[in-house]
């Protein structure tokens, strides 16, 4: 038993397994004692992108929504930037009009957009023409008081009726029927009653 213990067969295997587990609790040991010192803390820096992140975050918490409440603008500025982009990037372009045709989702297709401005704010001739649209934008923002160039469609009155009107389309649909009257001449003659009382 002696003699097979002080073999080459019995102390090569042992004292290299032993060497090895020496060595791994060493590791680990060290590993331990680093990060319980605060050895291997290392200072973060901000990431390259993390104004660009900043800046959609207080749009689409605040101001976007704020916007949205008042008017349909988002619709605008999505188009125009899809036009900007396809001057550069076609293909981009499209997938991102195929995807407001689908779901007609003006701040999905902003975020979107963001994400683009993002991927290529390298891109000093995109960024150009996108920073000169958001400049036009805010020194030159169209008027938010009118939607339609007749002043009887942008009046409280004319969106309560278009709302009754829809929600009597049955009743109108059975006096059609009833009469032979065509229904859209039914609406015809209630817009033409009714405006004549809005002002």
């Amino acid at each position: 038993m002696k003699r097979f213990f002080q073999s080459k067969w019995f102390r090569i295997p042992f004292f290299t397994l032993t060497f090895a587990f020496a060595l791994i609790g060493f590791f680990l040991t060290g590993s331990y004692l680093a990060i319980k010192m605060k050895w291997t803390n290392d200072s973060g820096i901000v990431d390259a992108n993390n104004r660009y992140f900043s800046e959609m975050q207080d749009k689409y918490d605040q101001s976007f929504r704020k916007i949205k409440d008042k008017t349909k603008y988002e619709d605008h500025e999505a188009l125009h930037r899809i036009l900007i982009l396809n001057k550069y990037y076609p293909k981009n372009a499209a997938f991102i009009l195929h995807a407001y045709r689908k779901n007609h989702n003006a701040e999905e297709i902003l975020r979107m957009l963001d994400a683009v401005d993002i991927e290529l704010k390298n891109d000093k001739a995109y960024s150009k023409e996108v920073a000169t649209y958001f400049f036009d934008k805010k020194h030159r923002k169209p008027s938010m008081k009118h939607e339609s160039v007749y002043e009887w469609m942008n009046i409280v009155e004319w969106q309560t009726f278009k709302e009754a009107v829809a929600k009597d389309k049955k009743l109108i649909d059975s006096a059609a029927n009833l009469t032979g009257v065509e229904p859209r001449l039914i609406v015809a003659c209630l817009v033409g009653e009714q405006i004549r009382l809005f002002n």
